[in-house]
Parts: structure tokens; sequence; C-alpha cells
């Protein structure tokens, strides 16, 4: 994922990303999802080791033919509170590691033109991510799964 973040020393930071989003849900018609996604965060710097966040996420799937022959569309949106550990790797603090930890509660439908409403719901999912961070950019994966997912 990229970004654009104004990442602050002290109080408030906040930004906006790009990137692709991957989620496994066992029990759901949804069973497996790739699609590309934009977000917007805002965060607080607790200490310099720790920051709480929260992120929205936009998800959309270009629509697609499935065996049948008929075109499926995919729209969702997900919230993600998490905390974030973060550990410097220079001196001025312009370059740091983390690891984040959360939740992620996705609503998502999936829609056919030829036959209406197929999915509607809502998943809450753990999330563990990992990155890197500048001033004004970050590198980050994170899993969207299930506790057993996460090690």
């Amino acid at each position: 994922m990229s970004t654009l973040p104004a990442l602050a020393e002290d109080g408030l930071y906040w930004g906006v990303g790009a990137g692709a989003f991957d989620a496994d849900f066992e029990d759901s018609e949804m069973p497996h999802l790739n699609s590309t996604t934009v977000n917007g965060f805002i965060g607080t710097n607790v200490s310099p080791y720790l920051s709480l966040e929260l992120q929205i996420e936009g998800i959309d799937r270009d629509a697609e033919v499935d065996d049948d022959g008929f075109k499926t569309q995919f729209a969702g949106v997900g919230l993600s509170p998490s905390a974030v550990v973060k550990y410097p790797l220079d001196r001025e603090n312009l370059f740091e590691a983390y690891v984040r930890l959360g939740g992620t509660y996705l609503y998502y439908e999936m829609s056919s033109a030829e036959l209406g409403e197929l999915v509607e719901e809502g998943k809450f999912q753990l999330n563990l991510g990992a990155g890197f961070r500048t001033k004004h950019f970050f590198l980050e994966y994170v899993n969207y799964g299930k506790v057993e997912g996460l090690y």
C-alpha cells in the first residue's frame, strides 16, 4: 500500500492510500476476495513507540463474468481501528518499522444486473500487519483473517 501521510512528531496525523485488498471469509457466501482499495486514516501518537489509528477503506472490484455468463459487481467498505507499535530505524526518526494489530468490520454486497442482489453482509475480521514508514510514504502488508490465520 502506498500513501501520502502527514505524520507529526507528536499528536495527530492523517493520510490517504491506495492498494490491494485480500480477504478470506470461511463462514460467508463470499469465501475469498481480491480487490483494489482506497483508504483514508487518522491516528494519534500515544508515545514514540505506539500509535492508535482509525482507517476507512473503500473496496471495489470490476465486474466479471462467472461460469454461467452472468456479470457480477462487488463493492464494500471497511472500518478498521488498530494499535500500531513502531520502532525508529534512524536517529532522526525519518524511517520506522511497525506492526499493526486491530480489527476490520467489512460491509459488502455483490450484485448482478441479470440476477439482482446476490450477497449483502457484514463481517468482522482480525488484522495483523507490518510495514515501513517515512514521513510521506509507507509500504505495508496486512493480513485480514481469523485468529488461526495470523500465525
